[in-house]
């Protein structure tokens, strides 16, 4: 939702990131960007409204360069150094698959709470 907020600023326009935050309910986002995890249907209903408002393709490109913002926040916040290095070793394929798997949901405590619902699968 942050990076989201983020990248429709550079591309649209804060006014605009104001008016689809609003519109989808969670307009406080916009303006103070939520501290913690928040629910998966929150984050759902926001990329529905951006699609309603922006249509798919102008959505699709908001998206993915908020995508983009999120790998560098984790890389920059949750990935550790010597991680890092050690995926820059890999071939791109192969270090995509290691970060996946090192996400996918684990049962009990050891679950991830981004990646917690819906389904997940690394191929």
């Amino acid at each position: 939702m942050i990076r989201l907020a983020e990248a429709l600023d550079a591309v649209e326009s804060k006014a605009v990131t104001l008016k689809l935050f609003n519109s989808a309910g969670f307009g406080a986002h916009a303006v103070a960007p939520p501290d913690a995890m928040v629910p998966e249907g929150e984050v759902t209903a926001l990329h529905l409204e951006l699609r309603s408002a922006l249509g798919p393709k102008r959505a699709a490109s908001v998206s993915w360069i908020a995508g983009l913002r999120t790998a560098d926040y984790l890389l920059a916040n949750r990935i550790p150094r010597p991680v890092q290095f050690f995926l820059k070793l890999l071939p791109r394929r192969l270090a995509a698959f290691v970060l996946l798997k090192a996400s996918a949901p684990m049962p009990g405590p050891l679950r991830a709470p981004a990646a917690s619902a819906g389904r997940w699968g690394v191929a």
